[in-house]
């Protein structure tokens, strides 16, 4: 990620944790883009989850969607689009 886009979820991640821990319930973070992962879950594949990050770069994160379970191929990252293309060409399922 971006030093700003890391900026931003820490401070919105600090939020949500004080908020929780004001009324005693727990919390805990989920990558939207492993949420996007979970739309396949029927699914026997390798998904390329991606959002855009502006600048003509995307967030993105592979995973492996076997009989039901999802495998997290790599973490989550920002990339230009055309670099997330040519990897997703080297991509073997």
């Amino acid at each position: 990620q971006t030093a700003q886009g890391l900026q931003q979820c820490g401070a919105a991640d600090a939020a949500v944790k004080g908020l929780a821990l004001a009324a005693n319930k727990p919390c805990a973070g989920v990558s939207t883009l492993e949420s996007i992962a979970y739309n396949y879950i029927d699914e026997n594949a390798v998904i390329c989850a991606a959002m855009d990050a502006r600048c003509n770069q995307v967030y993105s994160a592979l995973f492996s969607v076997e009989n039901g379970v999802i495998t997290r191929l790599c973490a989550d990252y920002a990339v230009p689009i055309t670099e997330l293309a040519e990897e997703i060409k080297k991509i073997r399922v």
